[in-house]
């Protein structure tokens, strides 16, 4: 994991609803994977939206939406 991975899995976690760390955590590192074997699509990001929202507590919803928004628009495919 880089440092800029370790950032957004630490910022994530922060703001993740109680006692769903650990499945927030695997829907994270599953990404991290994919982004380093070269193999992570815009289609991952789609999914990873919605999976991720329901883990998040609601008050932080829009803050982490926006974070990926920004990181979407920034990502390039090979």
């Amino acid at each position: 994991m880089n440092n800029k991975q370790e950032q957004f899995l630490n910022y994530i976690l922060k703001r993740v609803q109680d006692g769903k760390i650990d499945e927030a955590q695997a829907l994270i590192n599953e990404n991290f994977k994919k982004q380093e074997a070269g193999t992570f699509t815009r289609a991952d990001i789609g999914e990873f939206i919605p999976k991720i929202t329901m883990l998040i507590k609601p008050n932080h919803v829009d803050e982490v939406h926006n974070v990926i928004q920004e990181f979407a628009a920034t990502f390039s495919e090979k």
